[in-house]
């Protein structure tokens, strides 16, 4: 939410939950990038045992293999820091705004969606919020609105924090 310009941004609830989501997401764009990464390493492995072979070859064919192969991981490790960076930052954002939440619903709702790992589906959040209670399976409609409406709740409160600070 950091802001290049001095103009002064009102930051409304809607754009409070996209960004969220957009961090939310952002997790799967950093897997996407390990696994390439990852991917890229056992083919370089590869590559590079068959060329410890012994075997005569024609040309110079696996040393360019390679050299894209490096170039590719170099930004394969440019785009993962970027992203892990500015996915360090928001999330720094994140937790200094829900810390001036006073409900506890609406931190761990909060918390729960977007800040944990594995990523938790709605289901998931609300079952951690509220598996102790007695009724859960009986009211799990219930609880899961419940879940929902301190979500809501919990975005329009960090808008108010965000807005703020300015």
């Amino acid at each position: 939410m950091e802001q290049e310009c001095q103009e002064k941004t009102v930051y409304d609830p809607g754009m409070i939950k996209e960004w969220l989501v957009e961090y939310r997401e952002r997790w799967g764009d950093i897997e996407t990038q390990d696994e390439m990464l990852h991917r890229l390493n056992e083919a370089m492995v590869s590559t590079s045992a068959k060329e410890m072979t012994g075997m005569p070859r024609s040309g110079d064919v696996s040393s360019d293999k390679m050299a894209l192969m490096l170039d590719q991981k170099d930004r394969i490790l440019n785009r993962l820091d970027t992203l892990k960076e500015l996915h360090n930052k928001q999330r720094e954002i994140i937790e200094m705004t829900i810390r001036q939440i006073r409900s506890s619903d609406e931190r761990s709702v909060i918390s729960l969606r977007y800040l944990s790992y594995p990523l938790l589906s709605w289901n998931d959040v609300c079952k951690s919020m509220f598996d102790s209670k007695e009724d859960y399976e009986d009211r799990f409609e219930s609880y899961l609105r419940r879940t929902t409406k301190a979500h809501g709740r919990a975005v329009k409160k960090m808008a108010t924090i965000l807005n703020s600070e300015k």
